[in-house]
């Protein structure tokens, strides 16, 4: 048997993590172990590094998840490369400017390019990074001098994803990269070789679904018979506030009527309904206790 407790972990059809999600798996379910475990080939990720705009932070992001979903979108951006006048309309003559861009200061394209026959001049409508001023400037004048390029190396997130220190893929975390925000690109994309999951098919206890999980932090064997690592309450009912009926002695067997159901009344906690082998006592304990110490170990039934 396993028991899952992590909360976040998706039951899937397939051995591929990739595949198609059945529903989640609640904490403290139990699984009949049917296959595995048997570990996933090695996965690439794309990775870029980038500059968080918003802040100037520097890192590594992944561009598409391991089931393909895109993290960022390219956007279209002009930068401008000498000061230049956004004004309301496309026509220069007499209309209103709203301010001036200045040099480095990123715009977004809104309109495609609209020449001016008369000036001799390619405008196009924008909108300002900065304070979101939207109007008309100047790509470039009759001259040639250039006051705004486009840029490709702009994209914006389109999911919280990790902004990571190193181009590995699980690397520290400087911060969280928000939906919206916006990121330049500076080197890459880079392939990144990351180590497969160690993958598991089981057969819930309740409910019957099967399906495939990682083994990952919480996942651990589990059977129904149990030791007493230290001494510990056993309770008339499942509610740790209910009646003590004595306390389990350190080294004292006992085994599991049902499989472990959440604590209701405590978040993370697993209660175990058993029978004592002792004195034949049936109660409710505590795999764990709320300051993380562990109660009960599983032992091989032949013990």
């Amino acid at each position: 048997f396993i028991v899952a407790p992590k909360a976040s972990m998706d039951l899937q059809e397939k051995f591929d993590t990739r595949s198609k999600t059945i529903r989640k798996i609640a904490f403290g379910e139990v699984f009949e172990l049917l296959e595995g475990p048997r570990r996933q080939p090695m996965l690439q990720t794309t990775r870029i590094r980038g500059n968080a705009v918003q802040d100037n932070t520097t890192g590594w992001a992944t561009v598409k998840d391991l089931q393909g979903t895109d993290n960022f979108q390219p956007v279209k951006l002009f930068e401008c490369k000498s000061s230049v006048v956004v004004t309301a309309d496309f026509e220069i003559s007499g209309c209103e400017q709203l301010r001036q861009l200045n040099v480095g200061e990123l715009v977004e394209l809104l309109e495609e390019p609209r020449s001016d026959a008369k000036l001799q001049i390619s405008r196009i409508r924008v909108r300002a990074r900065r304070d979101n001023v939207e109007g008309w400037t100047t790509i470039k004048n009759a001259q040639g001098n250039v006051y705004l390029e486009q840029t490709t190396s702009y994209c914006t997130c389109l999911r919280g994803i990790p902004l990571e220190i190193a181009q590995h893929t699980g690397s520290t975390t400087t911060r969280m990269l928000e939906v919206g925000e916006l990121f330049q690109v500076l080197e890459g994309p880079v392939v990144d070789e990351i180590a497969g999951d160690m993958r598991v098919r089981g057969r819930a206890l309740r409910g019957d679904d099967m399906g495939w999980f990682s083994v990952a932090e919480g996942v651990r064997p589990w059977c129904p018979r149990h030791r007493s690592v230290r001494s510990a309450p056993l309770h008339e009912a499942s509610s740790p506030s209910s009646s003590v009926l004595r306390m389990l002695d350190q080294g004292e067997l006992i085994e599991a009527i049902n499989p472990p159901c959440p604590d209701q009344a405590a978040a993370g906690q697993l209660r175990l309904h058993v029978r004592c082998d002792r004195d034949g006592m049936v109660g409710f304990t505590s795999l764990v206790a709320k300051d993380g110490m562990v109660y009960l170990e599983s032992v091989p039934t032949a013990d």
